[in-house]
């Protein structure tokens, strides 16, 4: 089923060290800076009632994936695509695809095969970005906020669920 709110998460830690959070669902029609501005408010009402100390808040933003949902028969999510990028400052940055389609391995090897087009949008899109409705161009970066500038792997990986 679809997102159908924006979720604003605040994670409160104890003095063991154990950490829980909290959701409070927001109308979808919430535009970006509303939802962390009422995120920051909120953080504000939630402080005086706890013990626990707040260490992480942010938003949760929901898109449209109507149309996008069907599961695969043989989909797996302990076999993903693991694409690996370098930045500007030569750090390593990997993005992993659960459920990778298998039929886009290179036979009898790990290696994602990226002559495929989907490949090549995929990449494309990790180095070059994507344009939204506002005409501006997104480009993922690393947690750093550096720019992706290459890719040096796209492999098959297996991992535990």
């Amino acid at each position: 089923m679809a997102q159908l709110t924006h979720q604003v998460f605040v994670t409160v830690q104890d003095k063991a060290g154990l950490k829980s959070t909290l959701i409070v669902h927001i109308p979808i029609a919430t535009i970006p800076q509303d939802a962390l501005d009422f995120a920051d408010l909120l953080i504000n009402e939630i402080d005086p009632l706890i013990l626990g100390g707040i260490v992480s808040a942010g938003v949760t933003l929901a898109a449209d994936i109507s149309g996008h949902g069907a599961i695969g028969s043989t989909s797996n999510v302990q076999e993903r695509g693991e694409f690996t990028f370098l930045t500007a400052n030569s750090f390593v940055h990997s993005v992993g695809l659960p459920t990778l389609d298998e039929t886009l391995v290179v036979a009898s090897s790990r290696s994602i095969d990226l002559t495929q087009a989907d490949v090549i949008d995929w990449v494309d899109a990790m180095l070059d970005g994507l344009a939204v409705p506002s005409t501006a161009v997104i480009v993922p970066v690393d947690s750093r906020g550096e720019d992706l500038l290459s890719l040096t792997s796209a492999l098959e990986r297996f991992r535990r669920r």
